[in-house]
């Protein structure tokens, strides 16, 4: 499946016990807060792919940096990503 990360090319797996391994579509190591990757390219398809590990119900979140973490972390921060202002890479 497609979850977008940094950029728009990300790919996470679920696995058949619901051990979901999401790469960078969250993260739970600093820098990152509230498990938001930080370097997004695209807001909006980052938005989604947090609501389709929502609903994918996963039994533990496995991000490419820190360490693993139920959906509920997702579920309480979810509303913070409204709250991001994206910066141009240059």
């Amino acid at each position: 499946m497609s979850l977008s990360g940094h950029t728009t090319d990300s790919i996470g797996l679920l696995l058949e016990d619901g051990s979901l391994f999401c790469g960078d579509a969250a993260m739970n190591s600093f820098p990152s807060l509230n498990r938001i990757t930080i370097w997004i390219e695209n807001l909006e398809d980052y938005r989604r792919s947090w609501e389709v590990m929502l609903n994918l119900e996963p039994s533990m979140i496995y991000p490419s940096h820190g360490k693993p973490f139920k959906k509920e972390d997702l579920k309480k921060n979810m509303h913070k990503l409204g709250e991001l202002k994206l910066y141009p890479l240059k």
